[in-house]
């Protein structure tokens, strides 16, 4: 998030500059999440909607054209994803796009981030939410929180100095780990993000557990004296640095702070919808043009007309955050 002020930069309907592209490829899930958003947000399919890496290469160019600086590509699973490491060459190198960063569940990035690394990706983000094995079944429906573990060690071999690890903190299940996991990058030069739950309307009792994120300060505070680092204060994502050591903690205010004015971000559905808004239904127009095989000026056009639907706010968040209070809390061991 963060839109910039350049003059250059494409704008949608409300002058937020678009920034970055977030693509969610189709792989095999074995993940349950418990906080999972409702499926028509999280479409995604492993059959013939999905978005081929050719597709995602030349819709790509034409977002990098348009300003488009950052992809953001999210795989649950990494040795699953037919030709991974040629897609992110792809995009570096014939789209154009600056950085590319990956979110990974990380239980079989052992196997592939060196080929990961080797073909241009910049950054990993690492989804944990919990270090503890039973936690982490109930949370992902999955018992590979080792393998998780290793796949964070082996990005840090294979030449990844910072790694970023998301964690959802959850009130009643996992907000009792937030010293567990600076302990784990405090030494290091990664960085931990805790990020406060997204109760989507249908979830159920997950809507009782948001955790505010100024609470998470102040629960961290006790054990580490964390100091604002100034340049690094968004309304997206507050930075903190521990004194005399070189990890950091950000805190991501996902339901307490307003950020849509500054939003700039463009999403993509792993079956090849765009969101334009996290919480806007998808939008097939993108694929459509793409499977008709329209030239990358009439693919800018549609990019834009998709783009200028984007709501100025989103719809659903007071509702969310009236929910998220008076939401009665079920908790997990």
């Amino acid at each position: 998030m963060g839109a910039t002020q350049d003059s250059h930069a494409w704008r949608d309907n409300q002058g937020r500059a678009v920034k970055e592209a977030r693509f969610r490829l189709a792989t095999d899930n074995p993940f349950r999440m418990i906080y999972r958003a409702p499926e028509s947000l999280t479409a995604g399919a492993a059959d013939s909607t999905a978005l081929q890496n050719g597709e995602i290469v030349n819709l790509a160019r034409v977002l990098v054209s348009l300003g488009v600086e950052h992809v953001h590509l999210t795989a649950a699973t990494t040795s699953n994803y037919a030709g991974l490491p040629g897609l992110i060459h792809g995009i570096k190198a014939n789209a154009g796009a600056q950085t590319v960063s990956l979110t990974t569940m990380g239980t079989d990035l052992a196997a592939t981030v060196s080929d990961l690394h080797a073909a241009g990706l910049d950054s990993i983000h690492l989804s944990l939410d919990t270090l503890r094995h039973g936690r982490y079944m109930k949370i992902t429906g999955t018992q590979l929180l080792d393998q998780a573990c290793s796949g964070y060690e082996a990005a840090k071999k294979a030449g990844y100095e910072s790694v970023k690890i998301n964690t959802v903190v959850m009130k009643g299940v996992n907000a009792d780990e937030l010293d567990d996991f600076v302990a784990m990058v405090e030494e290091t030069h990664d960085q931990v993000r805790f990020i406060e739950l997204m109760p989507f309307t249908n979830v159920g009792w997950m809507q009782g557990a948001v955790f505010p994120w100024s609470l998470m300060v102040e629960n961290v505070r006790c054990r580490y004296p964390l100091v604002e680092i100034p340049d690094r204060q968004t309304l997206d994502l507050k930075e903190y640095r521990i004194p005399d050591r070189t990890g950091t903690v950000g805190f991501v205010p996902a339901l307490s702070e307003t950020f849509c004015n500054q939003c700039d971000r463009i999403r993509f559905t792993a079956d090849g919808r765009v969101q334009s808004c996290q919480f806007a239904e998808p939008d097939s127009r993108i694929r459509e043009a793409l499977r008709r095989g329209v030239g990358d000026a009439e693919l800018a056009e549609v990019v834009k007309a998709v783009m200028n639907a984007k709501p100025a706010h989103r719809p659903e968040l007071e509702q969310l955050r009236q929910i998220a209070e008076c939401s009665p809390v079920a908790t997990i061991a």
